[in-house]
């Protein structure tokens, strides 16, 4: 499922207004043909009456509508018998051929009609100079339809590649969740096994945290996007199975404004971004790692100190990058990922 992707959306919005404009835009240039026909003919011919170059030009309007409508007609019908993809070359002779033949007809006609208004028409230069005029009008007509559907072709294309880019990065940041479910369950049942022994109670409610985790992660595996709210809440039970875990080694404050609970963010990203922190970093209580996580009403921001870890051996490096190539398909904010001597930050934008 692809939604809110600037990209995406850019395409439809140029595809739409392509086509509710095209009858628009048409009879605009049809208005402008006759009116360049018409003042031609005006000082060609001024012994014309007023009533009779103004039946011209509604004629010619008329004329040059038929002649847009054949055209387009003749482009949809070899769009579906003879489309690009067979063949280029062949369907644009075939489609100049036939506009011209018709082109040809239809002046033929015309010339029969106005011989008795405009005798001088019937000369043979002129009806070799508006025959010539005609083919290249057609040309450049068949033209704008062939730039329209290689126009058309490429944003599809563009549009598919997009897609599947946008699936990919699904791809990876679930295949990174499925990842760090395993690695936290482990973690999780150590913890939970030392406490059983220690202390049943706190063991107890450990347990309930660990459930309410979970049932999180089932219930909002596959979806595109959570309210800040419901993030926060999972976050909640998260971090106080990690303080039981790691007790004053870690220190995490959570600080979100209640008028951006109802944004959006990808599911399990806080997760993510704490996971990320802990794995490395050295935490331990006299040197704990501290962890701020604030809401600003554009961004959700992660920041804690460094105390990097010599080494990760489990570590491959790709977790932040799948998670802003992904945000990247869902807004056009990026993520901000910025870093100093003391202390290592992540901006993830809030998705309205």
């Amino acid at each position: 499922m692809v939604k809110n992707v600037p990209f995406l959306l850019s395409v439809r919005n140029v595809q739409n207004f392509t086509k509710s404009n095209r009858w628009k835009i048409a009879v605009l240039a049809m208005g402008f043909l006759a009116a360049i026909g018409q003042l031609v003919r005006y000082f060609l011919f001024p012994e014309i009456s007023f009533v009779l170059h103004l039946i011209s030009f509604l004629l010619s309007f008329v004329a040059v509508y038929l002649i847009w409508s054949i055209l387009d007609f003749i482009d949809k019908l070899l769009t579906v018998k003879m489309p690009l993809s067979k063949g280029i070359w062949r369907r644009v002779v075939v489609q100049i051929v036939i506009s011209s033949v018709f082109m040809m007809l239809l002046r033929s006609l015309i010339f029969w009609f106005a011989s008795d208004i405009f005798p001088q028409a019937l000369e043979r230069v002129f009806v070799f100079t508006a025959y010539m005029v005609d083919f290249i009008v057609i040309c450049l007509i068949n033209l704008g339809y062939f730039t329209f559907h290689f126009f058309e072709a490429w944003k599809k294309t563009e549009l598919h590649e997009k897609q599947l880019e946008k699936e990919h990065a699904d791809m990876q940041f679930e295949n990174l969740k499925n990842q760090l479910n395993p690695h936290f369950l482990f973690n999780s049942l150590a913890s939970l096994n030392s406490l059983i022994f220690e202390n049943q109670e706190l063991a107890s409610q450990f347990l309930k945290q660990l459930s309410r985790v979970y049932r999180y992660l089932l219930e909002h595996k596959h979806k595109e996007f959570v309210s800040l709210q419901t993030e926060a809440i999972f976050i909640t039970n998260y971090i106080a199975l990690l303080k039981t875990r790691f007790n004053d080694a870690l220190e995490v404050h959570l600080n979100l404004l209640e008028e951006d609970f109802e944004k959006q963010i990808v599911p399990v990203t806080l997760q993510v971004l704490l996971e990320n922190a802990i794995k490395h970093n050295v935490l331990s209580e006299d040197k704990p790692l501290r962890v701020e996580i604030y809401s600003d009403g554009e961004f959700l921001t992660v920041s804690n100190n460094l105390q990097l870890k010599g080494s990760v051996s489990d570590s491959n490096k790709q977790g932040l990058e799948r998670l802003r190539l992904l945000y990247t398909y869902l807004t056009t904010k990026p993520i901000a990922i910025s870093r100093d001597e003391y202390q290592f930050m992540i901006k993830v934008p809030l998705i309205l």
